[in-house]
């Protein structure tokens, strides 16, 4: 799937500096007063106490942070692997489908598998997921889809992500809630398979919110109202009973998962589990959080809420860090985390 650089510029992404092909590194939005926001980063954590603003992105922006060094962007159905800060270009291009078209899923850590979904020209109701290697691009799983678009709701996550080491890839196919596919490949071939029953999923009973641990080939989910485990070479088990999850994270070693559940109010609230020792969930910062994303081994970024009861409710959010270490929480100069590396999480 080799592409040409489009005849548009990308003149307007920039990078100063080095970054140690290790370093846990995030791509965020800086807080600005300015209408539109601040300008998309990446930052590099390497100095927790002290992160760097390496890259700065301009009106094409990432769609995946493969790790430290490399990111992927798109444009229509053009993309590139960027190595940085180097800003060495790789393009690819998508095959133009009729219908919705061709859409981006992935890119493994070895740089030698491209995922991406198409939909079927001849209006079958289904999606065809795509891996695309050196040896050519073969179709490994048809899927079935009979929404003629896709609205996002709070239940999406990404259509797939590969694990770190890039053994394993997932697939979220979301055309509808209830008619959610969630898969795992090995290489080429299908490991796990959790498809919509015929009478499609009942709602809240469909696969969710998957996130790969940084350290192993395991994989979390939420299928209903439980979380599950899957790891390579063993079947499925339930690891938290009774967790209806969002925006699951776990830290840059592994140690430390993060995720936020609804409350009664509509709030949210975040519970951390430190999965090296007792695994027990602890609420933090004392309830109204959400959107938790490690930015690194120790800072997990999120939003504080607050209901705001005038002439029309809403949530009031403003961004926090916390420590989950010392547990303490302090403001952020981060208005959204958009990708983190090694760092995992659920969203984008």
């Amino acid at each position: 799937m080799p592409g040409r650089q489009p005849s548009h510029s990308f003149a307007d992404f920039e990078c100063t500096g080095q970054i140690g092909a290790n370093d846990p590194v995030a791509i965020v939005q800086l807080h600005s007063d300015i209408p539109n926001g601040g300008p998309l980063v990446l930052r590099d954590y390497a100095d927790v106490a002290h992160p760097r603003t390496v890259c700065t992105f301009g009106t094409v922006g990432p769609v995946q942070l493969i790790d430290a060094r490399h990111v992927v962007i798109g444009y229509d159905t053009a993309y590139a692997v960027v190595e940085i800060p180097e800003l060495r270009y790789q393009w690819f291009e998508l095959p133009v489908t009729p219908g919705w078209g061709s859409q981006f899923i992935a890119v493994s850590s070895g740089l030698d598998q491209i995922a991406w979904r198409s939909v079927d020209p001849q209006g079958t109701s289904s999606d065809y997921i795509h891996i695309a290697t050196s040896a050519g691009d073969q179709i490994v799983a048809t899927l079935r889809d009979t929404n003629e678009g896709r609205c996002s709701s709070p239940d999406d996550s990404r259509y797939g992500d590969y694990s770190s080491a890039g053994s394993h890839l997932y697939v979220m196919n979301q055309p509808l809630a209830s008619q959610t596919s969630f898969l795992v490949f090995e290489g080429q071939s299908k490991v796990l398979s959790i498809l919509p029953p015929a009478g499609d999923w009942p709602e809240g009973a469909n696969p969710a919110m998957a996130v790969w641990s940084p350290t192993s080939e395991t994989l979390l989910y939420r299928l209903g109202d439980d979380v599950w485990k899957w790891t390579a070479g063993a079947d499925p088990a339930v690891f938290l009973p009774g967790v209806r999850w969002f925006y699951p994270t776990i830290s840059a070693d592994g140690a430390y998962l993060a995720y936020a559940v609804v409350r009664a109010d509509a709030l949210h609230d975040v519970y951390v589990v430190d999965l090296l020792h007792d695994g027990t969930p602890k609420l933090i910062g004392g309830g109204r959080h959400n959107y938790p994303v490690f930015v690194n081994a120790t800072q997990l970024w999120l939003m504080a809420e607050a209901l705001d009861t005038g002439c029309a409710d809403s949530n009031q959010l403003t961004p926090k860090i916390y420590n989950v270490i010392s547990g303490q929480e302090a403001g952020s100069i981060i208005d959204w985390t958009r990708f983190a590396w090694p760092a995992t999480s659920s969203n984008w």
